[in-house]
């Protein structure tokens, strides 16, 4: 059993409702994070949302641990760029963070959004060098559904036959 037209139309809306209260949610806790090397929008994959930033403390050369954040949004909604700011609470922590985008379930079909957010991460290993990551070291974390992701990186991660 799927979803309607009018279904699909009726989450649609709630999705521009939720990001744009989202956005008005985080103003009160936005501030000024300085130190902190930006690149935003990194293109992993073909998907629309199959984008990544990366932050990290600027003027070290160290290798540091891996924060990675998946985003929330009930699988229909959430935007990459309102969760920057934990990512750079990690980075002032001492962390690499790499902030993971994916597709909703609505423009993606089961399971393309979970094989994306594990192409975002393989991205980010495959170019730790160049970012500066001890691989030996990784958090993976997120909220809501970024959450539910976050906890089967982590199944899979471990148990590599799942």
């Amino acid at each position: 059993m799927g979803l309607t037209a009018k279904d699909r139309a009726a989450v649609r809306l709630s999705k521009a409702y939720l990001n744009i209260g989202e956005m008005f949610l985080y103003i009160p806790f936005a501030r000024v994070h300085k130190g902190i090397a930006k690149i935003r929008g990194l293109r992993y994959g073909e998907g629309k949302r199959a984008a990544l930033d990366v932050f990290r403390p600027a003027g070290t050369s160290d290798k540091l641990p891996l924060f990675v954040y998946i985003h929330g949004g009930g699988f229909v909604s959430g935007l990459r760029p309102n969760r920057r700011y934990y990512c750079y609470n990690w980075v002032e922590a001492g962390y690499v963070a790499a902030n993971i985008g994916y597709d909703y379930a609505l423009d993606a079909e089961h399971p393309e959004h979970i094989r994306e957010i594990f192409k975002g991460i393989e991205f980010v290993l495959e170019r730790a060098e160049e970012f500066g990551i001890d691989t030996r070291k990784i958090v993976v974390a997120g909220d809501s559904a970024g959450g539910y992701f976050a906890a089967l990186v982590a199944a899979v991660a471990s148990h590599r036959g799942l």
